[in-house]
């Protein structure tokens, strides 16, 4: 079954493309989501798809979806959605995507980076915000803590996305979508190394599909 991947902005497309250029994802689609025009650009040159989203705050709704629906159309069952939080601009285009991909129900990872210290409170309270909205329709989580990246020896900032590409790795091998397993904390798919910088859990409100 192929797997959808849709990143927003370019943090969320750098995620994603670190951990296809490793070889997790086999059979896949690209679905490359960005409010800036010359990032949509840039990133969608190996993309299946991609979507200029709506940028502006003033217009934020939820309820507006008339630019999510098209990128609704294009999904397959199996939804991994990539993100860097704290932005405005990627609040105000993930949850109405996310929220909307429930209307056909989809098994849906988030895999997204929380912000470091020295961007700021107002940012962490968004991303914060952002995440509890995300965990209501999402069924597993899969969460670096950019902060806590210095607990990791010999982590460079250019290999910043390297727990979670690690990480994603080794679930991969994991049938997770179909486990009985109702636990919220998957803590043991976490290499050592990186458990103080990541976390990974399931929404335990969501039942998972079983063929």
């Amino acid at each position: 079954m192929k797997t959808t991947i849709i990143t927003i902005g370019n943090g969320g497309y750098n995620i994603a493309a670190d951990c296809i250029e490793s070889g997790i994802f086999r059979d896949y689609k690209l679905i490359v989501c960005d409010s800036d025009a010359d990032d949509l650009k840039r990133n969608s040159g190996s993309a299946d798809c991609s979507f200029l989203l709506n940028g502006s705050v003033d217009k934020f709704s939820l309820k507006d979806n008339s630019l999510i629906k098209p990128i609704v159309n294009e999904v397959t069952d199996g939804i991994f959605i990539f993100a860097a939080l704290g932005g405005w601009v990627t609040r105000i285009n993930i949850l109405p995507l996310v929220m909307a991909l429930n209307v056909p129900r989809k098994f849906i990872w988030s895999i997204f980076s929380m912000p470091s210290d020295y961007e700021g409170k107002e940012v962490h309270k968004r991303a914060s915000v952002t995440r509890q909205l995300l965990w209501a329709c999402t069924d597993m989580f899969l969460v670096q803590y950019n902060n806590r990246l210095s607990s990791i020896p010999g982590l460079t900032i250019g290999e910043m996305n390297e727990p979670i590409v690690n990480t994603l790795a080794m679930a991969s091998l994991f049938d997770i979508q179909k486990s009985i397993r109702f636990t919220k904390s998957y803590t043991e798919y976490i290499p050592e190394m990186y458990r103080e910088a990541m976390s990974m859990y399931r929404n335990v409100f969501r039942y998972p599909t079983i063929d």
